[in-house]
């Protein structure tokens, strides 16, 4: 959360930006904890990632006076709440895997 408020409101980026940049530093961190092994020691930790990022983005968002649950944009903050889940995972699993070959 604090990497996507960071991210959206010093570079004033599209919200999928700080989301996938978000994802793939908590993603570094949770394969890091070496937890590569079950799905639900990587799906849900990932799901949670990705709707936190995403949250976060929009709570900047409309902080700046953007109505983000306008019907227009709801569609884009599931998808972008699915491409932070997806970064998450992939990320976490690749450094999962990574940190335990090289042990």
């Amino acid at each position: 959360m604090v990497v996507a408020v960071a991210v959206q409101a010093t570079l004033l980026v599209f919200a999928q930006v700080s989301v996938a940049v978000a994802a793939a530093v908590a993603g570094l961190v949770l394969g890091w904890l070496d937890r590569p092994d079950a799905v639900r020691d990587i799906a849900l930790p990932a799901a949670v990632i990705g709707l936190v990022a995403t949250v976060a983005a929009m709570a900047v968002m409309a902080a700046r006076g953007t109505a983000v649950l306008e019907g227009r944009f709801l569609v884009a903050w599931v998808v972008t709440a699915v491409i932070g889940t997806v970064i998450a995972a992939g990320v976490s699993w690749g450094v999962g895997r990574v940190t335990a070959l090289a042990r």
